[in-house]
């Protein structure tokens, strides 16, 4: 029984990252203008927006940066570590269904 709950825990895990990453790499793409043109974004630039659209677009993103890494900064801890993420993915597979049973987000 261990292993398995071992193994589905490491299960949950991964299919929020993968489910983060797929978004992300979404709205990571260049943008352009409808002339064809590149804005002037910078890659800092680039990397907030897709923050942004990933935060608005995966609840359970924007409730870990809400919650996990607002507390990081206000503790002035600037390393995010696994078990940050995973007790963060624990506390909210209730809520997320999706965190459990895979598939795309509808959040």
């Amino acid at each position: 029984r261990r292993r398995r709950a071992k193994r589905r825990k490491t299960e949950v895990h991964e299919k929020a990252r993968k489910l983060m990453a797929a978004k992300i790499q979404t709205y990571s793409k260049p943008s352009h203008t409808s002339s064809g043109f590149k804005l002037g974004f910078t890659a800092e630039d680039r990397a907030a927006i897709v923050w942004l659209a990933v935060c608005k677009h995966i609840r359970f993103a924007f409730e870990f940066a809400a919650e996990v890494l607002r507390e990081k900064l206000l503790a002035h801890d600037a390393v995010l570590r696994n078990s940050d993420y995973e007790s963060c993915v624990e506390s909210k597979s209730v809520s997320h269904p999706v965190l459990t049973q895979g598939g795309p987000s509808r959040a």
